[in-house]
C-alpha cells in the first residue's frame, strides 16, 4: 500500500489499462461508436421533420455560449422524473432550465462523461444516470429533443420481471439487480464507468461497447460514493453505507483492495474526494457528521477527525478545483466553507440556505468562487402551501357558506397564473420539446408527448375538481385524509403493474400520515371522548 502507482501485471488486466493509449479502436465495435450526434438538426440526414422556428429571443436562450455553464439536476416528484439541464452564465447571471429529458424511473445519481466514441475527436457531452431500477441511462445533452436516452446500460427492473415475453435477438448486458447508488466516470480512461448498487456490487463498464465487463466483487455496506485517482487511473475509492471506505486497484479482472477504513455503522459514508492537491490523501464525509481526512500511506487511523455539524449529517463535500486546500460541505440547511490544515479544517464561513434539506454541493469548474446547492425546497413549500390552502378554504366555507367549490377552484387557479410568467423561459421550453417528439402514428401526425400532457391536464382537472367538491362538504383534514389515501392507492398501482419499488418507508410514512390526521380530526375526537365517557357510566352502574 506504499505506493498506489505500480501496476500489478496481472495475467487478468481485462481493461489493458496499460496499453490502452496505445490501442486503436475497431470500427466494428458496437455501443456508443454507432450513434451519429448532430449539434443541428438540418445536419442530421436522417431528420426528415425539422423545424426552424423564427423565434430569435427562444434561439438565444437556447444557444450555449463558451462561458455558459450547464448543471445537470435530476428532479424527482410523485408521478414523473426528469433529467433538468440549467444553463449558468457567472457573467450575465443568467440561470434558467434549457432543457430537459423525461426518465423513465425515479433516479439516485448523475455523472458527467465527456467521451463520445462516436465523434473524431472522441470528446463529448453525455451525461449517465443511475436509476432505482437498476439500469443506467445514457443522455447526450447536444441533443434537446430527446425522448429517450442514446444508450441503456444493464436491464431495468421493470423489464427484468416481465414474464412471457420473446427475449430479445441481442443478449442483454449483465447489470446491478437493485438500485444504482453511485457512478464515477474515469477521465484518465475515458472508456470505463464505475458503477455501485443497492446490491452490493461493484461493476465497471466499456462505454465503446456499451456493457459491463467487470465485476468487482461484493462489498458489504452497498458502495454508495466513487470517485477514480486523479492520476492514477487504475485506483478506485470507495465509501459504502457501513461507514467503509476502500481504496481498489481495478487494474485486476476481480479487483485488488489495497487499503480499508472502518468507521462504524453509524458513520455512513456520503461522499469520498481525492485531495487533487496532495493525491495520496482523500476526504471523507460522513453520516455521524464529522469530515474525515485520509492518508492512503497510513491505514491505521484518519489524520484527522473534525465534527462538522451536530445532530446531522455531512451530506456531500466538494473540493475548490483551483484554491488549494479550500473545500466546502453541507449539511441539513447549513452551507460551510473549509480550509484543510496539517492539524485539521479549520471552518471559514457557515450560512444556513433557504433551500430545505440540502443534499449535494459541487464547485463550478469556472469560477472558482461560485457553488451549486441541490435540496428538496419546492416539495416541501408545495406541501405547506397545499395544507395553508386547505385552512384558507374550510374558513372561507365557514364564513361564507359551503357549495361554491367551482368560484374557489376558479379564482385560486386563475389568480395563480401570473407567477408563471417568471417560469417562462422553462415553460417555452419545454413546450418546444413536446411538439418535437415522435407523433403518435403515421395516420395522427400529434406528437406523443402533447397527447399524454393534454391527457394529463384532463386526469389533473378531473381529480382537482373532486377535491374542491369535497372541500365544500367537510373539513380539510378529512380532504387531506382522502388524497393521502389516494395517492397510496396510485403508489400501490405503480408498484403492482409497472414493477416499481416499495419500501418499508412508503407503508411506514403513509401511516404516520393516516394517524396524524385522525389524532387531529375532530370527529375521532368526539368517537374518543364518547367512548370514555361510555366507559366511565358502566363503571359507576
Amino acid at each position: 500500500m506504499t505506493n498506489l502507482a505500480e501496476a500489478t501485471g496481472d495475467k487478468d488486466d481485462e481493461y489493458k489499462m496499460e496499453d490502452y493509449d496505445k490501442e486503436e479502436s475497431k470500427d466494428d465495435r458496437e455501443g456508443l461508436r454507432g450513434i451519429a450526434c448532430y449539434a443541428n438538426n438540418s445536419d442530421d440526414p436522417y431528420m426528415t421533420n425539422v423545424v426552424d422556428s423564427d423565434n430569435e429571443s427562444d434561439a438565444g436562450d437556447l444557444e450555449i455560449k463558451e462561458n455558459d455553464n450547464l448543471v445537470a439536476a435530476l428532479k424527482c416528484e410523485e408521478d414523473e422524473s426528469a433529467l433538468v439541464c440549467y444553463l449558468y452564465n457567472h457573467d450575465e447571471k443568467d440561470w434558467y432550465v434549457h432543457h430537459h429529458y423525461d426518465l423513465p424511473s425515479p433516479a439516485l445519481h448523475v455523472e458527467r462523461i465527456l467521451f463520445d466514441p462516436g465523434t473524431d475527436n472522441r470528446k463529448g457531452n453525455l451525461v449517465a444516470v443511475g436509476s432505482i431500477e437498476g439500469d443506467i441511462t445514457i443522455w447526450d445533452l447536444d441533443i434537446l429533443d430527446l425522448a429517450e436516452s442514446v444508450v441503456t446500460l444493464g436491464t431495468p427492473k421493470s423489464e427484468r420481471n416481465k414474464k412471457g415475453k420473446k427475449k430479445a435477438k441481442k443478449p442483454q448486458s449483465k447489470g446491478h439487480e437493485q438500485a444504482v447508488l453511485s457512478l464515477a466516470w474515469n477521465e484518465l480512461m475515458p472508456h470505463v464507468l464505475a458503477s455501485g448498487g443497492a446490491d452490493s456490487q461493484l461493476l465497471l463498464w466499456d462505454l465503446e461497447r456499451a456493457e459491463m465487463s467487470t465485476a468487482l466483487g461484493r462489498f458489504k455496506g452497498m458502495a454508495q460514493t466513487l470517485a477514480w485517482h486523479p492520476t492514477e487511473k487504475a485506483i478506485l475509492l470507495t465509501g459504502s453505507m457501513d461507514g467503509t471506505v476502500t481504496v481498489v486497484d481495478c487494474a485486476t479482472m476481480n479487483g485488488v483492495l489495497t487499503g480499508a477504513w472502518r468507521f462504524g455503522n453509524n458513520s455512513e459514508i456520503n461522499k469520498v474526494k481525492w485531495d487533487t492537491f496532495n493525491s495520496t490523501c482523500a476526504y471523507i464525509a460522513c453520516e455521524d457528521g464529522y469530515i474525515r481526512y485520509v492518508d492512503t500511506r497510513a491505514l491505521t487511523k484518519p489524520i484527522y477527525s473534525v465534527k462538522a455539524y451536530d445532530g446531522h449529517a455531512v451530506e456531500s463535500l466538494s473540493l475548490n478545483y483551483m484554491v488549494k486546500d479550500l473545500f466546502v460541505t453541507v449539511g441539513e440547511n447549513t452551507l460551510s466553507v473549509w480550509k484543510n490544515e496539517p492539524t485539521g479544517c479549520t471552518l471559514a464561513h457557515s450560512e444556513e440556505l433557504d433551500l430545505g434539506t440540502l443534499h449535494t454541493v459541487e464547485f463550478c469548474p469556472d469560477v472558482p468562487s461560485v457553488v451549486i446547492v441541490g435540496g428538496i425546497t419546492l416539495l416541501i413549500g408545495a406541501l405547506l402551501f397545499s395544507s395553508f390552502l386547505g385552512h384558507y378554504q374550510q374558513r372561507l366555507y365557514v364564513k361564507y357558506g359551503k357549495g361554491g367549490d367551482r368560484e374557489a377552484m376558479f379564482y385560486v387557479h386563475f389568480l395563480s397564473l401570473p407567477g408563471f410568467l417568471a417560469l417562462w423561459p422553462s415553460i417555452s421550453t419545454g413546450l418546444q420539446d413536446t411538439m418535437l417528439t415522435a407523433p403518435m402514428h403515421s395516420l395522427i401526425p400529434v406528437p406523443l408527448a402533447a397527447f399524454k400532457l393534454i391527457l394529463i391536464i384532463i386526469f389533473q382537472w378531473i381529480c382537482i375538481k373532486n377535491v374542491y367538491k369535497l372541500t365544500s362538504v367537510t373539513d380539510s383534514l378529512n380532504v387531506t385524509l382522502v388524497t393521502t389515501l389516494r395517492k397510496f392507492l396510485s403508489l400501490s398501482l405503480s408498484v403492482i403493474f409497472f414493477d416499481n419499488r416499495f419500501t418499508l418507508l412508503h407503508g411506514l410514512a403513509f401511516m404516520l400520515v393516516t394517524l396524524g390526521t385522525f389524532l387531529y380530526n375532530d370527529s375521532f375526537c368526539i368517537w374518543i371522548r364518547d367512548a370514555w365517557e361510555n366507559r366511565n357510566k358502566k363503571k359507576e352502574e
